[in-house]
């Protein structure tokens, strides 16, 4: 009996835990979808598409952004509770953060290289940003990494 408690108890701590990561992954993901529509207007402006097709063009890349916004976030709800149960979290989190810091980073580069308009709060940024990014990436998938190896090694 004490043992379905305590696995009750771990099932509502993933749900809540899972919840909190998804507002954590749509708060980034808020930031991300700014950061694309910028990234589209800027390429927009170096493109040979008539001026007079951007707001079209922006308005419709604006709806496409949030719909993928939103289905991302109720992925990824789904994604870290299902990698609760796995004892997987810590790991889906951190893949999943260093994507999303990952595209920040290539939304800010991009139209700072299209301008030439490098400074160093841009430059320090960016940096931050790709190296975060980078970490967690690797973090998130390390094990992964390791385990295909280790069944590559196993099977020679």
């Amino acid at each position: 009996m004490n043992s379905v408690t305590q696995a009750n108890k771990n099932k509502v701590k993933m749900t809540i835990l899972s919840y909190v990561a998804s507002g954590v992954t749509g708060a980034v993901g808020l930031l991300n979808w700014m950061a694309m529509r910028q990234l589209v207007l800027a390429l927009l402006v170096h493109s040979p598409i008539d001026k007079w097709s951007w707001r079209a063009i922006d308005n419709f890349s604006f709806v496409f952004f949030g719909m993928v916004w939103l289905s991302i976030v109720f992925f990824c709800q789904y994604f870290y509770l299902k990698g609760g149960e796995k004892g997987r979290f810590r790991h889906r989190f951190s893949a999943v953060t260093g994507v999303q810091l990952l595209l920040l980073f290539v939304c800010q580069a991009v139209p700072a290289s299209l301008n030439s308009q490098w400074n160093a709060a841009t430059i320090c940024s960016a940096l931050v940003l790709g190296a975060l990014g980078i970490a967690l990436l690797y973090y998130g998938l390390r094990r992964s990494i390791h385990t295909n190896i280790n069944r590559k090694e196993g099977s020679i």
